[in-house]
């Protein structure tokens, strides 16, 4: 039996959305476990600009989630989340977008 490679199945917000609100979080779910040390999330500004956020974990009650506080409300803006997720099957990495518009 071949293993499936490690990949993005959700996130909150999702890829590509408008949300009305800043998000408290940014929720990253995968198709397997990942591991916590070699695993994180970055995330932009349209300028490119790194945000301040809090440390990335992956959750303890379920290792297919990896969540990043946001520690200041988001401006009106386009954000970029870059991730990378390490698991049982290799590596991953990725990136998505959305959009906060009141």
């Amino acid at each position: 039996m071949l293993a499936t490679a490690t990949c993005m199945v959700g996130s909150t917000p999702s890829a590509d959305s408008v949300v009305q609100e800043s998000p408290k979080s940014i929720l990253i779910r995968f198709n397997e476990p990942i591991a916590a040390p070699a695993s994180g999330i970055v995330i932009t500004n349209e300028g490119g600009a790194k945000l301040e956020t809090g440390k990335t974990n992956v959750l303890s009650s379920n290792a297919r989630q990896m969540v990043i506080p946001v520690t200041a409300a988001l401006p009106p803006g386009k954000y970029a989340v870059a991730y990378q997720a390490t698991s049982g099957t290799g590596q991953l990495k990725g990136t998505f977008s959305f959009e906060v518009k009141p």
